[in-house]
């Protein structure tokens, strides 16, 4: 299994970036080590996604999709980061996209209910999509 790890470690490191190609090399990397069971490789990796794809080259559709994998990968571990990564994923809606913001809207508040670091919620405030749950309701 290390043999295989390295071919997607080495997959991931040959992307430069400037395509969506990275994004999907890292998502094939996580859920290597989420089947393996070794999440623990990768997890700062997986915690600083948004920052660290900043420069990746990826449509608005690559960004989310990277992030929403991210997050529902450290919910799956029970990883109190995975609000943090929500959080970065709704930011990437705009207003159109109200149908399926909202559901992850509400996902989002309940993974920072989960969350064993969060001390105050006005993290939620920032958040259009969350604000926008609140006209709709």
């Amino acid at each position: 299994m290390d043999y295989i790890l390295s071919i997607y470690l080495n997959f991931y490191n040959s992307c430069d970036g400037t395509n969506g190609l990275k994004a999907t090399a890292f998502l094939a990397l996580m859920q290597f080590c989420e089947r393996l069971e070794r999440l623990d490789i990768m997890i700062e990796k997986l915690r600083s996604i948004h920052s660290d794809s900043a420069t990746w080259k990826m449509t608005a559709e690559e960004k989310r999709h990277l992030l929403k994998e991210v997050a529902n990968t450290l919910d799956r571990s029970n990883d109190p980061k995975a609000f943090n990564v929500s959080k970065h994923y709704l930011k990437e809606f705009t207003e159109q996209q109200s149908k399926e913001m909202e559901k992850e809207a509400y996902r989002c508040v309940i993974l920072a209910i989960k969350a064993r670091d969060m001390i105050t919620f006005e993290e939620l405030r920032e958040i259009p999509a969350i604000n926008h749950m609140k006209s709709v309701s």
